[in-house]
C-alpha cells in the first residue's frame, strides 16, 4: 500500500467516526465520555456493525456499541 493509500484509507476511517458520533448524537443526544472515546478508537469493521444495528432501530447506544465496560476493554488493546 503506498503512502497516498494509506492517507486515504486513514481519512475514510476517520469520516466514518465522526459520522457515526454525528448519527448516535442525532438520535440519542450527547454522548458519554465513555462511549465518545469507544467509537474514535473503534475499527472501520465495528463501525460497519454499529451502523446496520442503528439503521435497523436500535433503540439505545447501549444495543448499538453494547455496555461500556466491554467497550473500553476492546478498544483499549494494541
Amino acid at each position: 500500500m503506498t503512502t497516498a493509500d494509506q492517507l486515504i484509507a486513514q481519512g475514510e476511517a476517520r469520516g466514518q467516526v465522526q459520522l457515526m458520533v454525528r448519527m448516535l448524537t442525532s438520535k440519542f443526544g450527547d454522548l458519554d465520555a465513555d462511549v465518545r472515546y469507544g467509537v474514535e478508537h473503534a475499527t472501520t469493521e465495528q463501525i460497519a456493525v454499529w451502523s446496520h444495528r442503528l439503521v435497523q432501530g436500535a433503540g439505545s447506544v447501549e444495543e448499538i456499541v453494547g455496555p461500556k465496560e466491554c467497550l473500553l476493554v476492546v478498544t483499549d488493546l494494541p
